[in-house]
């Protein structure tokens, strides 16, 4: 029995001991829950506030807009409607106020009941669990209790703290949108009443332009012109100017529009002052107006000549800007090339800039280019006398030539530093042989020692070569292609007698030419000279066939007779000449001559040993009488041998097959044997 006592003792106290480890843990759970409730609301209700002051906003402006548009539709309401609005809104912010308050109330007292509800729940919980369990459960049950009750009241107390601030910022704010809006709408009053005046003011001067209209039948108010006490020409004025701005009322301007105010008054006038100008055209057939002319009342002959110094003066403004962008590409040049002297047909960037400061030389020298500019041109180093300027550049490359050659006779295609030193030297004598050289320029180009006859000084100076050649080589007939000392001489002295031959020679220089020997028909003097060399050696040989290569006294006389013989086959030979020839026994045919000797020495052989089979190393007197017999048999053997030659060879026993040759020659090795 007391075993199933403890037994049911230590149940019960297990029991109590899980019911106390539950209990805390529903307990907090219960905390929690009611705890995220209070969130919940607690965020439901300041969304819900702050929907509530953006609703108000907005119809604080809706009611702002719709009190601007009737100050605009209704002038004379504007203040009643000022207050209507100003009391309307006032109502219904305090409206907003009790329904936003009401509706926190009922908010708390929602929660409040929930929070109850759950309060009661949970005491009805833990009665029954008090119930079952021991006094100390029950009193750790009301520990409990109490802490829940005072976390409850915590939340409440915030919450409503809370809630209690949110009010006071949306009061807040909800007076500064009454203030601003109030002070909004006062200056708006301000500004409409200054509207009104400017209107006002604007109205008076309309009208004052409108009589004016009636009285002159125009709108065309001077600028100064005063109407009953007030500027109306200046207020004109201000309505173009601000209606050049586009500043002005589409309403203003259209009413003065209306009245024939004319917005651009100096094409208006130009207009008006062109018309009678054609008027004027059409009446008189010109429109050469008098200066003092007034047609219409209006001083056209004064406009017109206005009309022209505008157009000269634009005209003389365009030439001066031509003039400015031409000087920057004169300054480009000068920078570049370290000179102005720019070449007549030279182009700078696609403007022709030689001819332009051809131009300003051109004004220059007829004194009417402006000091200005004539300054500013010569500051980038332009020289106004540009021969001059050149004449003195080339002088001064003559003498530097002049002290490095050690003479002034610079050759007509010579180049100094990049000028044409030679043509201008030239150009020089040219001038001074038609007398159009100034005698200051003539004496100093003599001090350079210039020849003004180049002819005259070249032609000495040949002479005195030729005289030279004479003396080392005791006559003066040079030959055509001799150099001396750097000096074509023979093709000097072939110009000379082709100059004697057409008569164009003076005769002093002939006869100082013929007293050194020089000879005028070469060619005759050149034969004479070879025929004695060929009577020299046919002397000396016994016969005038003078080899081909032979060379007699430094001279080519074999080639010489051949071209005698060329000479005499054409038929341009001298009969004279060919009569000498022959007397010294000149053969014109040399390979039929040749021929004929060979044949004598194959009748001599024939003679002497019975027979005209020549050994082919056969030579007899000199000639390889072999070698030719054997040519002669192939010229028969190609068919190419003479038929006269062919049968005097036949004639002396000559055998043209070879193999009966070699037979031959065994027989008379054999019968020598």
């Amino acid at each position: 029995m007391s075993d199933e006592m403890k037994g049911k003792e230590t149940m019960i106290s297990d029991e109590i001991k899980n019911q106390e480890t539950t209990m805390p843990e529903e307990i907090k759970n219960q905390e929690t829950t009611m705890s995220d409730e209070i969130k919940d609301k607690d965020i439901t209700v300041a969304e819900e506030i702050k929907n509530k002051g953006i609703t108000m906003a907005d119809e604080m402006k809706g009611k702002e807009t719709t009190m601007s548009d009737e100050m605009k539709d209704n002038e004379t309401a504007m203040s009643d409607g000022i207050k209507v609005g100003e009391t309307t809104m006032s109502d219904g912010i305090k409206d907003k106020e009790i329904t936003m308050f009401d509706e926190i109330k009922d908010k708390e007292i929602t929660m409040f009941d929930g929070i109850e509800d759950k309060e009661t729940t949970t005491s009805d919980e833990i009665k029954d669990k008090e119930t079952t369990l021991s006094d100390e459960t029950k009193a750790n049950q009301n520990a409990w209790d109490r802490m829940i009750s005072d976390e409850v009241k915590n939340k409440e107390t915030t919450m409503s703290d809370e809630i209690k601030d949110k009010e006071t910022t949306l009061s807040d704010e909800t007076k500064d949108k009454e203030t601003t809006m109030s002070d909004e709408i006062k200056d708006k009053g301000r500004n409409r009443t200054i509207i009104e005046f400017n209107q006002i003011a604007w109205n008076k001067m309309f009208e004052l332009l409108k009589n004016y209209k009636r009285r002159e039948g125009n709108c065309r108010v001077s600028c100064n012109h005063v109407e009953d006490g007030k500027n109306l020409g200046k207020w004109l004025i201000t309505q173009r100017v601000q209606n050049k701005k586009g500043d002005i009322d589409g309403c203003r301007r259209i009413l003065l529009e209306h009245i024939g105010v004319v917005w651009d008054v100096h094409s208006e006038q130009w207009e008006s002052s062109y018309r009678n100008l054609a008027k004027f055209h059409q009446r008189e057939g010109h429109s050469d107006v008098p200066g003092s002319h007034i047609e219409d009342g209006m001083k056209l002959g004064e406009w017109l000549i206005r009309q022209r110094n505008q157009k000269r003066k634009r005209k003389i403004d365009k030439v001066l800007e031509q003039w400015e962008s031409s000087y920057r590409n004169l300054a480009k040049f000068h920078q570049r090339e370290g000179h102005s002297d720019v070449p007549g047909s030279h182009i700078e960037d696609g403007m022709k800039l030689g001819e332009w400061l051809i131009r300003q030389r051109n004004q220059k020298r007829k004194r009417k280019i402006d000091k200005v500019l004539e300054q500013r041109l010569e500051d980038v180093g332009v020289v106004w006398n540009v021969l001059s300027e050149q004449w003195e550049s080339h002088y001064r490359l003559l003498l530097e030539f002049r002290q490095r050659e050690g003479h002034s006779n610079v050759p007509s295609r010579h180049i100094e530093d990049g000028r044409t030193l030679g043509r201008w030297l030239n150009h020089q004598r040219q001038q001074k042989k038609k007398g159009k050289l100034d005698e200051s320029i003539i004496k100093r180009l003599e001090d350079a020692e210039v020849i003004w006859d180049v002819l005259s000084e070249q032609w000495e100076s040949n002479y005195r070569i030729l005289l030279k050649f004479r003396q080392r080589k005791g006559h003066s007939n040079a030959p055509a292609t001799h150099i001396e000392d750097d000096t074509k001489l023979g093709a000097w002295l072939n110009n000379q007698r082709n100059q004697k031959k057409k008569g164009k020679l003076d005769g002093s220089l002939v006869k100082r030419l013929e007293d050194t020997g020089v000879v005028w028909d070469v060619i005759s003097d050149q034969w004479e000279s070879n025929y004695r060399l060929l009577v020299n050696f046919q002397q000396r040989e016994g016969h005038s066939n003078v080899p081909a290569t032979h060379i007699e006294n430094d001279m080519k006389l074999g080639q010489w007779l051949n071209s005698q013989r060329r000479q005499k086959r054409k038929g341009k030979i001298d009969l004279g000449i060919k009569k000498r020839l022959d007397d010294i026994g000149v053969v014109w045919d040399v390979l039929s001559e040749q021929w004929e000797n060979n044949f004598h020495l194959l009748l001599r052989f024939q003679l002497r040993e019975g027979h005209s089979n020549v050994p082919r190393s056969h030579i007899e007197e000199g000639i390889k009488l072999g070698e030719w017999l054997k040519a002669q048999r192939q010229q028969k053997k190609k068919e190419k041998i003479n038929k006269g030659h062919e049968r005097r060879l036949e004639d002396v026993g000559v055998v043209w097959e070879t193999h009966l040759e070699n037979r031959v020659d065994d027989c008379c090795l054999l019968i020598k044997f």
